[in-house]
């Protein structure tokens, strides 16, 4: 188009040029409706630009609002995978790993929340405020165990309020996909897909940090939400696999996608036994370790699906 489009410029100044000196000199009838045919022929050129500049403009927003379910999708997981190695530096397991990856969750949550591009939406707006309120102790009680890993209050803190930021992490996730007000089929099943597959992250860190619980500190209330997590991973495994008809989700067609996806299942079946086991022997744990594993696979299928034009 770029080429076309300078060659046809070129035409439209020779044609300028042609009509000055017509109207000087006069020309044929003929002549003239050639022109104006060149000339035509350029309005159209700009008339399609124009439209493919809406189009471009149209999918760059559509384009934004995924990587935004996206981002804040992994605020959701980033969440309980801080939760787990906060838990895993307090019960002194692979100290010098877990707090580099602590303290890069924590600053990659942080520096997320800032970049997010408020956009027109004063749900959005609103959450995002919220998110900030409890950010803000819990990121200083992640400093604080970063620091002093054998202070209890620290541990204590994020337990105790972990959940809370997870609820509004995910309703900030649930207000990006509601902000899109285009009625496309196509566009509403992407962006609802990309939040599904986003839950693969954080339930895979939520439930270790469940069974740590249950497992490490004997808070046996946990158990039951093992359960539900178990039961969350496997039903958004599922749906974007095979597909749900009753919200509108088709099933995964992509060759890429599917391959990715049946990795992340036999990770899961690998893993699922431990979660479902009690109490874990020393050797569970070393399983339980592949949990990494997991959500680094989890986190590709979602950008496929994120910036892949078709599912």
């Amino acid at each position: 188009m770029k080429s076309f489009d300078k060659f046809s410029k070129k035409q439209l100044l020779l044609s300028f040029c042609t009509l000055f000196i017509l109207s000087i000199y006069g020309c044929e009838e003929e002549e003239q409706e050639s022109v104006k045919k060149i000339l035509t022929n350029q309005e159209r050129v700009e008339q399609i630009n124009t439209i493919n500049s809406l189009v471009t403009e149209f999918e760059s927003s559509h384009q934004i609002l995924k990587r935004h379910i996206n981002l804040s999708g992994k605020q959701r997981m980033l969440s309980q995978k801080m939760t787990k190695l906060s838990m895993f530096l307090y019960l002194e397991i692979d100290r010098e790993e877990n707090t580099k990856e602590l303290l890069t969750s924590a600053q990659l949550f942080d520096k997320t929340l800032v970049e997010f591009k408020l956009v027109d939406d004063e749900k959005i707006k609103h959450d995002i405020v919220e998110v900030k309120k409890v950010w803000q102790p819990f990121y200083q009680n992640i400093q604080g165990i970063i620091k002093y890993p054998d202070e209890g209050k620290y541990i204590n803190y994020i337990i105790e309020h972990n959940e809370e930021l997870l609820k509004l992490s995910n309703q900030l996730v649930e207000s990006y996909v509601a902000s899109n007000k285009d009625e496309n089929y196509l566009d509403k099943y992407k962006f609802e897909i990309v939040n599904i597959a986003g839950k693969l992250r954080f339930t895979s860190q939520k439930i270790t940090k469940e069974k740590l619980l249950v497992e490490k500190f004997g808070l046996m209330q946990y158990e039951p939400k093992i359960d539900e997590s178990i039961a969350l991973f496997e039903s958004s495994l599922s749906t974007i696999q095979k597909g749900n008809e009753a919200i509108g989700i088709p099933k995964a067609s992509d060759k890429e996608i599917k391959e990715q996806l049946k990795i992340v299942e036999n990770l899961w079946m690998e893993l699922k036994p431990i979660y479902n086991k009690t109490p874990l022997s020393s050797e569970d744990f070393k399983i339980l370790k592949k949990n990494k594993l997991l959500l680094q696979e989890a986190d590709k299928a979602v950008s496929l699906i994120e910036n892949k034009a078709e599912f």
